[in-house]
C-alpha cells in the first residue's frame, strides 16, 4: 500500500511566475512599499475594510506553512462628486480608489501548497499578488490576498512606523518614527527639518528645501511657503499626512505682498512608511503671475548640516563625493523621466539614505543640483534643478515629488547598486484564483526513490475529463530542483502551467482537469506536456477526446 501526501498546484495567468530569490533577501527591494489601487481586486470590491468589518486577510507562504502579514486599506473619501482624499469617513467597504498597501519584505515563496486553513474563504476567490525585479525577473516574491468572515482567520498585529504630535529628546513636535529613521517638521511651513536614523540620533538635515526664482522675487520654503493645515492618519503600515500651504510673494520673512490664485491651498500628500516617506505633490504654474512675474527657476533639495561633514555622495555618475563644505565639481547631467529616475545616494557614520526625483522635461535646462559651500550655508546640498527664460520658462505641471529611503547599514562600495535598484522599483501583478481550480500533485511515497528523471505517459490517453501524469527526480548531489510542468498546444502555445514549484527527490502524480491557465476547458485535440527540472526536460503528447 503507498502513502499519498496530497500538496496543491494552482492555475494561474496574466503571467508566467518564476521561483527565484525571494525580494525579501535583496537589499533595496526589502525597503519598498507596495501600495495597490482597490479596483485590482475587483472581485473584492464591497468587502468590508474596517476594524469591526474586515473581510479580508494578507498571507504569506514561508518555509511550507503559511504566515499573515500585516497591510493597511486607506479609504478615499468623497463629498458629492468631489474626491475628499484620507481624512474624510467613507462607506467602510473596499472601493476602486481606495489604496492598499503592504511592505514587500513580507512577502514570501511562491505557495505549493492549496490553500489556508479557513473554509469560509474556500467560497471566495484569492489574489496572488506576484512581484518582480524589472532588473533581474528570476528575483521574485509572493503575496496571497483571501476574503473570508470578518476577523475569521485573526489579524497581524505590526505597527511598522509612528506619528507623534507632542516633542520628544531630539526632535520636535510633528514627528514620525519608522524602523530605521526619526523625522521631524518645521513649525512654521511644515517640512522636514531634522532627520536622525537609528542607532546614530544624529540630526544632519538643515531643512528640505524647494525654491522658485519668480524676477527678483525668491520664493522660498522658509519665507515664502505659508503653512495653512496638516491632517494626519497613522495606520501599521503607513502615515498618511497631508499638509496644505500659500506661496506668497513677500518682502519681509512670512509677510506677503499677495498670494498669486495658483499658489493658494498647495496640497502636499506626504506618506510615511518603515523605511522610506514618499512625496506625491505637483502645481500648475501659469504663463505669467501678477506683475507680469515669470518662473525662471525651480529647485528642490535636501540641505544637510555640519552633522553630516564625512559623509559621501554618489549619483549614477558621480562616485563618493566627500561632505566637507568645500565646493566640488560634479556631473550635473540627467535623463528626465519617464525615461530614468535621478537618484542621490549619501553613506557615513550617521546613516544612510537615498533620494528618488521624477525630473520632468520642462523649462530649457534641468539638471542634477548639488551644492557643498559652507559660506552659503550648504553642505552636501543635493536634488534638482530646472531653469528658464522667455519661451523656455517654468510653466505647467510642476514637480515637486520625491521618494526617500533610509535603508540602515549600507555595505561600502554598494551605494551605486543600492540606488540604481530603488531607481527601478518592483514590478506588481495579480493573478486570480480560485478554489475550485486546483490541480493535484500527490507525492507518491511508495519507499523507492527514482535512480533519474523520468516522465512517465499520461494515463488514461486519450482521456476525458481528467488525466494523470507521474514523473519521477531522483536524489543528487544537488538538491532539490526547479519543477515545471507545463501543457502546450501544437503551435507551442502554453495553455496550462501544472506545476512551478521547488521539489525535491521522490514520484509525483498530477492530475490534470482539461482547463487552462484561466480555467476554460481547452478543446479537443492533440497537446504536448513537458517536465523541466534542473537540467532535464523531455516531453510527450497526450490526446483529449470529448
Amino acid at each position: 500500500m503507498r502513502n499519498r501526501v496530497s500538496v496543491y498546484i494552482f492555475s494561474i495567468f496574466v503571467l508566467a511566475s518564476s521561483v527565484g530569490a525571494v525580494l525579501a533577501q535583496t537589499p533595496g527591494h526589502d525597503l519598498e512599499p507596495v501600495v495597490i489601487l482597490g479596483d485590482t481586486f475587483a472581485e473584492f470590491l464591497g468587502a468590508g475594510v474596517t476594524e469591526e468589518n474586515n473581510e479580508l486577510f494578507l498571507y504569506a507562504y514561508k518555509n511550507s506553512a503559511w504566515e499573515q502579514i500585516p497591510f493597511q486599506i486607506d479609504e478615499i473619501g468623497w463629498q458629492g462628486d468631489t474626491v475628499s482624499g484620507y481624512f474624510i469617513p467613507d462607506d467602510g467597504l473596499l472601493d476602486a480608489d481606495d489604496e492598499f498597501s503592504f511592505m514587500a519584505k513580507d512577502a514570501g515563496e511562491k505557495a505549493d501548497e492549496s490553500w489556508i486553513g479557513d473554509e469560509d474563504s474556500q467560497s471566495h476567490s484569492r489574489y496572488e499578488l506576484v512581484l518582480k525585479d524589472p532588473l533581474d525577473t528570476n528575483n521574485t516574491s509572493w503575496a496571497y490576498l483571501y476574503r473570508s468572515a470578518p476577523g475569521a482567520p485573526g489579524a497581524a498585529d505590526v505597527d511598522y512606523v509612528a506619528y507623534h504630535t507632542g516633542p520628544n529628546e531630539s526632535a520636535g513636535a510633528d514627528t514620525i518614527v519608522g524602523q530605521t529613521y526619526t523625522m521631524a517638521n518645521a513649525a512654521n511651513n511644515g517640512f522636514p527639518n531634522f532627520l536622525s536614523f537609528s542607532g546614530a540620533d544624529i540630526n544632519i538635515l538643515k531643512l528640505q528645501e524647494i525654491k522658485l526664482l519668480a524676477g527678483a522675487f525668491d520664493l522660498n520654503e522658509t519665507d515664502s511657503f505659508l503653512f495653512q493645515d496638516v491632517q494626519v492618519k497613522d495606520g501599521n503600515i503607513r502615515v498618511v499626512r497631508e499638509m496644505k500651504i500659500d506661496i506668497g510673494i513677500v518682502l519681509f520673512p512670512g509677510v506677503p505682498i499677495f498670494v498669486p490664485d495658483a499658489f493658494k491651498g498647495i496640497t502636499f500628500p506626504l506618506f510615511y512608511y518603515a523605511n522610506s516617506l514618499e512625496l506625491r505633490a505637483s502645481f500648475s504654474i501659469p504663463d505669467t503671475l501678477p506683475l507680469n512675474l515669470e518662473i525662471n527657476k525651480l529647485r528642490q533639495s535636501f540641505n544637510l548640516n555640519e552633522n553630516a561633514v564625512g559623509m559621501k555622495m554618489f549619483t549614477k555618475n558621480n562616485t563618493g563625493i566627500i561632505v566637507d563644505g568645500t565646493v566640488d565639481s560634479i556631473v550635473d547631467g540627467i535623463t528626465n523621466y519617464p525615461d530614468e529616475t535621478t537618484w542621490l545616494a549619501y553613506s557615513g557614520d550617521p546613516g544612510n539614505f537615498v533620494n528618488l526625483y521624477t525630473i520632468p522635461d520642462i523649462g530649457s535646462e534641468q539638471i542634477l543640483f548639488y551644492e557643498d559651500d559652507a559660506s552659503a550655508g550648504s553642505y552636501g546640498n543635493g536634488g534638482f534643478q530646472l531653469s528658464g527664460e522667455g519661451e523656455g520658462r517654468i510653466r505647467g505641471q510642476a514637480p515637486l515629488g520625491l521618494t526617500s529611503y533610509y535603508p540602515g547599514t549600507v555595505a561600502q562600495g554598494d551605494e551605486q547598486r543600492l540606488g540604481n535598484t530603488l531607481a527601478n522599483p518592483l514590478v506588481v501583478s495579480k493573478i486570480h484564483q480560485t478554489f475550485e481550480q486546483v490541480t493535484s500533485v500527490e507525492v507518491l511515497e511508495d519507499g523507492v526513490l527514482p535512480e533519474r528523471f523520468t516522465l512517465g505517459q499520461n494515463f488514461p490517453n486519450p482521456f476525458n475529463p481528467t488525466t494523470q501524469i507521474r514523473y519521477g527526480i531522483p536524489a543528487t548531489s544537488k538538491g532539490a530542483h526547479r519543477t515545471v510542468l507545463t501543457i502546450y498546444n501544437l503551435l507551442g502555445q502554453p495553455m496550462r502551467t501544472l506545476v512551478d514549484a521547488i521539489q525535491g527527490a521522490g514520484n509525483y502524480l498530477v492530475t490534470w482537469n482539461g482547463m487552462d491557465d484561466q480555467g476554460r476547458t481547452v478543446p479537443s485535440g492533440v497537446y504536448i506536456y513537458r517536465l523541466a527540472s534542473g537540467e532535464f526536460g523531455d516531453s510527450r503528447k497526450l490526446v483529449l477526446v470529448k
